[in-house]
């Protein structure tokens, strides 16, 4: 690894079962199984070492932790012999401190069955009490058990049954936190995000302190489901709204360390340098937590003063430490590659032509990188300018304004006169009643003849069954004297203005001028051949 990982420190500032997926996580990690290639079997078998250490001390009923952990440590072993890469001396020292303990593991068993029949049976007396604090109180505990069992599902399901005996609001609450934290767990990041977004509408009854942790935790959950979807802006908010209060209080899930640390790789890969300004620099809450750790600090306020090449230094040698964080390590080479980007761009924004060797040297990287990414860019259009490969020179493309204004103006001249039309088309459909039943026409084609408003084939001769109608042949109906002129109107009209009107119709390529043109003539001529029939 690039730099050393201080796991003592790191894992003190956790508790419950947190501890256990922790160093569990960090113990693969560091053994190269999965995805990661780099292998440090020192620290697999000191994660090991203390897994074991806190299975058999703490609960001491997390008989699947231990034998996993023993698992690890006898795989990183055979690597550690096959490739010599650690002192012997050590690897046999840890060794014996590993070797399966049988008794142990009977015994665990023995007490984990006893303590489970003992709170069941509680369960069961306080339900038939019918003292709904009580069940509230025994779905606790066995859900609590369960955890110390290395059975997240099992006490999910127990805190889910306690839906039904909170009695005030503060239950609401704890149970609403107790179900996130085992869904963080479980990897159930849905069900945090909705169980987080409830519990902000939740009133809280506790003193502004309390509270002002409580909603805390809420916007930690909201940032953690926000980071599992790769949401990093919409993480970053969550986790810079965080009070520094909240301490240690979530330790069970992150240290408010981690929470400064993920709110600020988010920010820094999505934030523009108004808000960076506005979110970290000047946000009291926001520093309090940084002056936790000096080192997102000092990247806050590189990357702002445009220090690049510190700024990405810095991540690079990092990045080992941020892929043992178990919530935050399979979104790293994505945030430092977005960040990067940003310093990329931010950099070049200042010049209209640069030397790709002085660019590099600036943020810190190789020619080639340098020329892969800003290609990259530029065919993503978040880079305006081109590279002369020959040369090792990024231009920024010039813009005319003055042809660009004269462009828009085109162009917001023909969207006005395109819709102008179209509102005159639809204004002399309606002037002279012109109906288009698409209805009618597809039933009447099934005969073989259409009325007038149909499409294609032979005209039906009968009024009744016309798709069309005017002005004009509605007066004509409307006089009983003369009925039978009304039906010879409306058979000419359905036989001959209807034929011209559906070959307009049938055109998909209208001219608006000309059809508004044609449909005026058509509803004319209908009204002159109706005053003289």
């Amino acid at each position: 690894m690039t730099t050393k990982f201080d796991l003592d420190t790191y894992i003190q500032k956790y508790k419950g079962y947190t501890v256990v997926q922790r160093l569990l996580f960090i113990a693969k990690k560091a053994s190269g199984s999965g995805k990661n290639t780099n292998i440090d079997i020192a620290l697999t078998q000191q994660a090991c070492d203390k897994l074991v250490q806190v299975v058999k001390t703490s609960s001491g009923m997390n008989i699947d932790a231990y034998q996993e952990a023993i698992e690890i440590f006898t795989a990183a072993s055979k690597k550690d012999t096959t490739t010599n890469n650690n002192d012997n001396n050590n690897d046999s020292t840890l060794s014996h401190l590993l070797t399966t303990d049988v008794d142990w593991m009977t015994k665990a068993q023995t007490r984990s069955d006893e303590l489970k029949a003992q709170l069941e049976h509680d369960l069961e007396m306080f339900k038939q009490n019918l003292i709904k604090e009580s069940v509230r109180m025994g779905h606790n505990d066995l859900a609590s058990f369960h955890l110390q069992r290395g059975d997240p599902k099992s006490a999910l399901q127990f805190h889910l049954k306690n839906r039904d005996y909170c009695t005030t609001r503060k239950h609401v609450l704890d149970m609403t936190l107790n179900i996130i934290t085992v869904a963080l767990y479980l990897g159930n990041h849905a069900l945090v995000q909705s169980q987080a977004m409830k519990g902000q509408h939740i009133p809280s009854i506790q003193d502004d302190s309390i509270a002002n942790v409580d909603r805390g935790k809420l916007d930690v959950a909201l940032g953690l489901a926000h980071l599992s979807k790769k949401d990093y802006r919409q993480a970053a908010f969550s986790f810079l709204n965080v009070p520094n209060g909240l301490s240690d209080s979530f330790a069970s899930i992150l240290h408010v360390e981690d929470v400064a640390i993920y709110g600020t790789l988010c920010a820094l890969a999505t934030f523009d340098r108004s808000l960076i300004k506005t979110k970290l620099i000047d946000n009291e809450n926001v520093r309090s937590m940084l002056e936790l750790v000096p080192s997102m600090r000092e990247l806050v306020n590189d990357f702002y003063s445009g220090k690049y090449g510190s700024s990405l230094s810095f991540l690079n040698s990092y990045r080992q430490h941020l892929s043992m964080d178990i919530y935050i390590s399979r979104h790293v080479n994505a945030i430092i590659q977005k960040i990067n980007e940003k310093a990329i761009m931010q950099y070049f924004s200042a010049f209209v032509s640069v030397k790709l060797p002085a660019m590099a040297d600036a943020l810190n990287t190789s020619v080639e990188k340098l020329e892969k990414d800003a290609a990259k860019l530029i065919e993503e259009n978040k880079l305006n300018g081109r590279i002369d490969s020959h040369l090792k020179v990024l231009h920024a493309k010039s813009s005319n304004q003055r042809r660009q204004a004269f462009e828009d103006a085109i162009q917001s001249g023909e969207d006005f006169i395109s819709e102008a039309n179209s509102t005159m088309l639809r204004m002399n459909i309606a002037k002279f009643r012109f109906v288009h039943d698409d209805k009618n026409a597809k039933n009447n084609n099934n005969g073989g003849t259409r009325g007038g408003g149909g499409r294609g084939g032979p005209r039906k001769k009968k009024a009744t069954t016309t798709s069309m109608t005017t002005s004009g042949s509605e007066n004509d109906s409307n006089n009983s004297g003369s009925s039978s002129n009304s039906n010879t109107a409306m058979v000419g009209r359905s036989t001959d203005e209807g034929s011209s009107f559906d070959s307009l119709l049938n055109n998909n390529t209208f001219d608006y001028l000309d059809d508004i043109n044609a449909i005026v003539n058509v509803g004319r001529q209908a009204d002159k051949k109706s005053s003289t029939k």
